[in-house]
């Protein structure tokens, strides 16, 4: 995980934002093109279909070893450096637990900030970014809470409890808007919480759809949990970016690890739909496809990352395409009308991938802290390459001797 430290966040020159303008409201037409612009960067992963591209000459290797920083701007709070940023008009907007700001890029200096009270205490307080939409702010809370927030001036428009620490579920990941949908989800499948990806309307929080990991007892899946009552606590995050396939009003979410993490005796079975990629339908979450990439992890190996979307050759024939990885160490290429896996290639090392953790300790490549964590990877249309982050980081994972107990509050890992 992160070391906690007082964020901070660095311009340089040859910046091209040079200037902060007002931030107006953002239009869905701004939002749908945004991978075309070269000054502003609405969405987390740069557009929708998430490939953080952006064609620029203006930083080159004649010139990219005079970079010198011009200014730096300190959150004044302690917590996890995750946050994506965005800008827009010269604004960016960056968040540090729960703290949320508004900075002028070119300048650092602080335009507005506001920081929630917490209701009670969180289990866990990374914030990874927000989304921007018709002048609101949007992101969610590490005790539980999505809010709305004026772009202008950084007060309070709605908020919506959706978890808790006494459900063992924290917010953390960054919302994707599109048109008056606003598409979020829980995490803590380390705390043994069964989680959702829901959506929610952008004008007040009013809950359109949610969508559950783990299936209750006697519903499609639940049979691939031995044990009937894990499936109350059985996992599944949403901590990172998602993907929308705009022509399709598609999104496309990666889920995360079973629970308990490393202690797979009572849930012996695939664990659906832990460890998988699904793809729903933005405006009603009607699920398309569920395709399941780790059957019954006892590595901790979310997926993470179902993106960047793209359109290649692969195999014979024009696809359209998910790039799927996470922390099990593998990028996969996806077809996402056949669901057909393309190909995986190692972006990590990976060791002893069989190996089931024991007592005694079972080395593990990639472990806990390993991988393809919370940064996405990019792909460049020009020379058609994606470029993947990782973590290349073993770890050893020590097998509690007794069967894991669910508690409020604590870690439901079982090593």
């Amino acid at each position: 995980m992160t070391r906690l430290r007082r964020l901070t966040y660095v311009a340089f020159v040859a910046c091209g934002l040079c200037g902060m303008r007002a931030a107006n409201a953002q239009s869905q037409n701004e939002l749908t093109a945004a991978g075309s612009s070269g000054e502003d960067w609405l969405v987390t992963d740069k557009d929708y279909a998430g490939h953080r591209f952006v064609h620029l000459e203006q930083i080159n290797a004649t010139n990219v070893s005079r970079l010198k920083p011009v200014c730096s701007y300190e959150s004044g709070v302690t917590a996890p450096a995750q946050s994506s940023p965005l800008i827009y008009k010269g604004v960016m907007y960056v968040t540090a637990g729960y703290l949320t700001a508004a900075i002028d890029a070119s300048s650092c200096k602080e335009i507005w900030r506001m920081v929630w009270s917490p209701e009670e205490k969180e289990l866990s307080n990374p914030n990874r970014g927000v989304a921007i939409k018709d002048g609101k702010v949007v992101r969610g809370t590490p005790d539980g809470n999505l809010i709305a927030l004026d772009i202008a001036t950084g007060k309070l428009i709605w908020s919506k409890k959706l978890t808790g620490p006494r459900e063992n579920s924290y917010l953390s990941m960054q919302p994707l808007i599109f048109e008056d949908v606003v598409v979020y989800g829980t995490a803590g499948a380390d705390f043994g919480a069964r989680n959702w990806l829901g959506a929610f309307r952008l004008n007040n929080g009013e809950e359109i759809w949610r969508f559950y990991a783990v299936p209750k007892a006697g519903e499609p899946g639940s049979e691939t949990w031995s044990d009937p009552e894990s499936l109350s606590h059985g996992g599944g995050s949403y901590w990172t970016p998602l993907s929308l396939d705009v022509a399709k009003g598609v999104v496309f979410a990666a889920i995360g690890n079973p629970a308990p993490d490393f202690y797979g005796d009572d849930r012996q079975g695939s664990n659906l739909h832990t460890s998988s990629v699904v793809a729903l339908q933005v405006k009603t979450g009607k699920v398309l496809w569920i395709h399941q990439f780790t059957e019954h992890d006892t590595h901790d190996w979310d997926l993470t990352h179902a993106s960047p979307l793209i359109t290649a050759d692969a195999k014979g024939k024009r696809r359209n395409i998910v790039i799927v990885s996470g922390k099990d160490g593998l990028q996969r290429a996806v077809d996402r009308d056949t669901h057909q896996l393309l190909y995986q290639v190692e972006i990590t090392t990976r060791l002893n991938v069989e190996a089931q953790p024991t007592v005694e300790g079972s080395h593990l490549c990639p472990g806990l802290l390993g991988g393809q964590e919370w940064s996405s990877a990019a792909y460049d249309p020009t020379l058609h390459l994606t470029f993947t982050p990782s973590v290349d980081w073993c770890g050893t994972a020590v097998k509690t001797p007794e069967r894991p107990v669910y508690q409020q509050g604590e870690h439901y890992r079982g090593a």
